[in-house]
């Protein structure tokens, strides 16, 4: 089979596959995150402005960063356009039921299937591209769509919508790079394409979640370093990467100086409001920490706990407990320090004395976090962590 020549027809078939499953997607009324981006985008149809008004849009919001942009403003563009979209987005936010509300969702929801179709895409081509098989990059496209996650996202007003397709894409370009074709294609001017997309993509995601700035520059001291190492030629493309970077995200940097006065991409405490829904899980005893194990367990680790483990061992493990971590961790954590000190300085005290200051318990706490994670799509998860092990060997023995 032509590799070449397979391309076009993975995209349409990828394309045309989350566009029929969209039409059997469900519209649900927004909720929770939804909503905190719906009144971004509800400020920005009515009044131009990013920031957050608790859905009062009697007056402009009072600019904010406290998100990045990129999601909430798709979502404001299409509220501007479709007034049935920001009427029940407005409901879904101030409405005593919301569930009453209506869900004029078709247009954004079938926009979002496409950028998923993009996404399924790019996982088949880096696919074919790392291990040479079609038919490898056809069992990923099938396991991704059995898992029902990219569909579930799709269907919802998520940011996750724009980061899957943009992290596919990005790897695709490292897949691209990494296999060496930049270096050969880049001496006649013509390989830089993958370095471009490299660095709009990685800004894309940083412009969708602001955690992405830290994976992008790490992967770019790395490429730094190893290219410096083996390949000197490269680092204009690298160099080219960084531009477009930079380039992609100065007009938000710049905005937030004008605005709130810091070139930061966001303020306002989301970060240590974040890092606060990790730190709670520190607050675990030890046999908590055991009863993770179980209780975090698909289907039946819930049954094997109520069955043999004492109550108060996994109680603040149910998301549903008002006394949960997850729901104290506000209350319980970020709001003393806000007591004890300047907002600003509450992220770095955390990190230094809650992260830095217990690294064995930290490593521990984030061992059982990580195996609660690994079961996204409940076994789904695992299928795919097991496969990229079996895969990343194979990678390794073809050197």
């Amino acid at each position: 089979m032509n590799r070449i020549n397979t391309h076009p027809g993975a995209l349409a078939i990828c394309l045309g596959l989350m566009l029929v499953l969209s039409l059997l997607a469900d519209y649900e009324v927004p909720e929770d995150d939804e909503l905190r981006y719906a009144d971004y985008a509800l400020n920005l149809a009515y009044h131009g402005v990013f920031g957050l008004s608790d859905y009062d849009f009697s007056t402009p919001a009072a600019p904010g960063a406290a998100n990045a942009p990129l999601y909430p403003a798709f979502l404001g563009v299409m509220a501007s356009l479709d007034d049935d979209l920001a009427d029940a987005l407005t409901c879904a936010g101030t409405a005593l039921d919301p569930a009453a509300c209506p869900t004029p969702f078709f247009l954004i929801v079938t926009l979002q299937f496409l950028l998923a179709g993009f996404g399924l895409y790019c996982i088949w081509a880096w696919i074919e591209e790392a291990f040479s098989s079609v038919r490898f990059a056809w069992l990923a496209v099938a396991g991704v769509l059995l898992s029902g996650e990219l569909q579930d996202m799709a269907a919802r007003l998520l940011t996750e919508n724009f980061v899957l397709a943009f992290f596919f894409a990005f790897q695709l370009a490292m897949v691209k790079l990494i296999k060496g074709r930049e270096g050969r294609e880049g001496r006649e001017g013509r390989g830089r394409g993958w370095w471009v997309c490299a660095g709009l993509t990685a800004a894309l995601l940083t412009l969708s979640r602001p955690e992405y700035l830290y994976l992008a520059l790490a992967m770019g001291l790395v490429a730094g370093c190893v290219l410096l190492w083996r390949q000197r030629g490269q680092l204009k493309g690298l160099a080219v990467a960084f531009v477009c970077f930079v380039v992609l995200l100065a007009p938000w940097s710049v905005r937030n100086k004008v605005e709130l006065g810091a070139w930061g991409l966001t303020q306002g405490g989301y970060a240590e409001a974040i890092l606060a829904y990790r730190l709670t899980f520190n607050r675990m005893s030890l046999a908590e920490w055991g009863a993770s194990f179980v209780y975090w367990t698909p289907d039946i680790g819930d049954k094997i706990a109520d069955a043999l483990l004492p109550a108060q061992s996994y109680e603040r493990l149910v998301s549903r407990n008002p006394s949960s971590f997850r729901n104290t961790a506000i209350t319980e954590v970020l709001d003393p320090l806000l007591q004890q000190m300047p907002r600003e300085e509450v992220l770095g005290y955390m990190l230094r004395e809650q992260v830095f200051g217990q690294p064995v318990w930290f490593a521990a706490t984030t061992a059982a976090l990580f195996y609660r994670g690994i079961f996204v799509g409940k076994y789904w998860g695992i299928i795919g962590l097991v496969a990229y092990v079996l895969l990343l060997i194979r990678l390794c023995r073809r050197g």
